[in-house]
């Protein structure tokens, strides 16, 4: 038998990014690309979301296309140092999908990417933080 899950909320459409200020919480750590996102008024916007969620907040910026595995341990070690409740990832695949690979380092500091890659073998996230991912491109179902 198989199984296939989905995260249990999707919020899309206007108005959408507002729902971070109803997150519960007191840290927040959010994950960024190259920039655009910056440009665009987008991280501004959802730092302040946080923020009026009462979060503080501590931005992790410049994750590459094709994010490295040092990118992902710097991100996993930023996050151990801030210790937050709350991982939001904004933008294309890069930085969400890194954004979830250092949650995994995150919560589980000795595992392994090997450990990452063995299907069903990992075990619960969510015991030290919750994760969000705000997409900026459609198509790459990197927020699922």
């Amino acid at each position: 038998m198989s199984r296939f899950c989905l995260p249990r909320d999707i919020y899309h459409g206007k108005g959408s990014l507002e729902e971070l200020k109803n997150l519960k919480g007191k840290k927040a750590i959010l994950v960024v690309g190259g920039g655009s996102m910056k440009r665009q008024g987008f991280l501004d916007r959802a730092v302040n979301y946080l923020k009026e969620a009462g979060m503080e907040v501590e931005l992790f910026e410049g994750v590459e296309p094709d994010p490295s595995v040092e990118t992902v341990m710097r991100g996993a070690e930023a996050m151990r140092k801030f210790e937050p409740d709350w991982i939001v990832s904004m933008g294309g695949g890069s930085p969400i999908d890194a954004a979830k690979a250092m949650w995994a380092f995150y919560e589980y500091p000795d595992t392994t990417f090997e450990d990452l890659c063995t299907p069903f073998n990992f075990p619960e996230l969510r015991t030290k933080a919750k994760f969000a991912a705000i997409p900026s491109t459609s198509g790459t179902a990197t927020e699922v």
